[in-house]
């Protein structure tokens, strides 16, 4: 996540100084809560199935509306992840965003481990919803960091070692996956779609700064490469209509349109492009029309006139778009606005943009942190104490689905 102004980076708000920080397993409570839990999971899990057998979202919505999950939910206990996305089915959604992160996938060159994304499959398949995974950061033996300290958000040394881990993520989960085979007593749900990297656009996520012609370059081993695996996987990269570079004094810079013209066949190599449209400032709403599109809620449009400037017609994912309700933060807004506004993003995306806008993932399914000046903290859809927010009970409504009760067992941003 990350803004043109009044920038939040929730990966630095989060030590964001090391992976392991994001990622760090909850400590797991006594033996006879973690029976009560398993027993909650169970009904959460039948609630979700018989949900799905007898609501269906409405008009324009039906498949099309998903929950960024976070942080790193596949590193919660199996029971925790099944809950959540349980509750998550039952409100009517049908994706949910993930990272699948190189670090954990692949810790040293040509090691896979997949118990961590394994649980998040299992759950998924239990739910009944498509997983978006994100390919992300280097893993720190492939970060090309020239200061030898092997951070994560450096591209990697080599196109192809990232080209090699993508395509075993999808050898694993996508459609005749490993995972599948090895699991035949679940129904399949291979994993649906992937975005490569998170805001490569941004200077904290793609250091020293952003470079469309370098990311093109990875999209253009990395999509083939998945592509060989699972013809029928969604591969999407990052094609938000600018850049934002910290060492530089205008910081805004072309971004889709110089991606495209640096690799004029990365259109055909791809099946959609990602965007993340968040405003600024943050607290502006999805039908705010100021004097600066660009960097409103709005640029959605100006994003689809760069593509087919440039002679492609690729639908548009929002798949991450979000609003904090921390009280004490100048750009934050009230729960019942978060409300408003989810249901807006939805609503006008789908809706008056529905005709290249194929979905939108709201961020983030989390508890919020509970601290008032936390404004990358409290986008949870969750409050505090694990009870849903006005807003997960209008997007629930929205969709036919049901909110659910509260779920203390969804990590919160700490």
């Amino acid at each position: 996540m990350s803004h043109e102004t009044g920038r939040v980076d929730l990966l630095s708000l989060s030590a964001r100084d090391t992976l392991s920080a994001r990622t760090a397993v909850r400590v797991g409570v006594a033996a006879f809560l973690v029976l009560i839990a398993a027993a909650a999971v169970a009904g959460a899990v039948l609630a979700a199935r018989t949900a799905s057998s007898t609501t269906t979202p409405p008009g324009p919505y039906a498949g099309r509306v998903g929950v960024a999950v976070s942080y790193d939910l596949y590193a919660s206990p199996e029971t925790q992840i099944q809950t959540a996305l349980a509750q998550l089915h039952a409100g009517g959604v049908s994706w949910i965003r993930e990272d699948l992160t190189w670090a954990i996938a692949e810790p040293e060159p040509g090691v896979f481990r997949w118990a961590s994304f394994d649980r998040l499959m299992k759950a998924a398949s239990l739910a009944r919803v498509h997983v978006l995974g994100i390919l992300d950061y280097s893993a720190p033996w492939a970060s090309s960091d020239p200061s030898g300290r092997r951070d994560a958000f450096y591209p990697p040394k080599s196109n192809a070692e990232f080209a090699t881990y993508a395509a075993a993520v999808v050898s694993r989960y996508g459609h005749n996956g490993s995972f599948w085979s090895e699991n035949s007593h679940l129904r399949p749900n291979p994993l649906a779609a992937v975005e490569i990297w998170n805001e490569p656009y941004e200077s904290w996520d793609w250091k020293p700064g952003p470079d469309p012609g370098a990311y093109a370059a990875l999209v253009s081993q990395a999509a083939p490469a998945m592509h060989a695996v699972d013809p029928q996987l969604v591969v999407l990269m990052s094609g938000d209509l600018e850049s934002w570079d910290d060492r530089l004094t205008s910081h805004q810079h072309s971004w889709l349109a110089s991606m495209l013209a640096a690799e004029p066949q990365l259109a055909k190599l791809v099946n959609a492009i990602a965007v993340h449209p968040y405003p600024a400032p943050l607290s502006l709403g999805p039908y705010y029309e100021g004097p600066d599109l660009k960097v409103s809620f709005g640029r959605v449009p100006l994003i689809r006139r760069a593509e087919v400037a440039a002679g492609v017609h690729l639908p548009i994912w929002i798949t991450e778009v979000g609003w904090s309700t921390a009280p004490n933060t100048p750009q934050s807004v009230s729960q019942r606005t978060q409300a408003h506004y989810s249901l807006d993003a939805i609503q006008r995306s789908l809706g008056q943009w529905g005709s290249y806008v194929s979905k939108i993932f709201l961020f983030g399914w989390f508890r919020s942190s509970g601290r008032r000046g936390d404004l990358a903290g409290n986008y949870g859809l969750l409050d505090h104490d694990g009870l849903p927010k006005r807003a997960w009970k209008a997007i629930a409504h929205l969709l036919g689905g049901t909110p659910g009760a509260r779920d203390p067992n969804v990590p919160a941003d700490t």
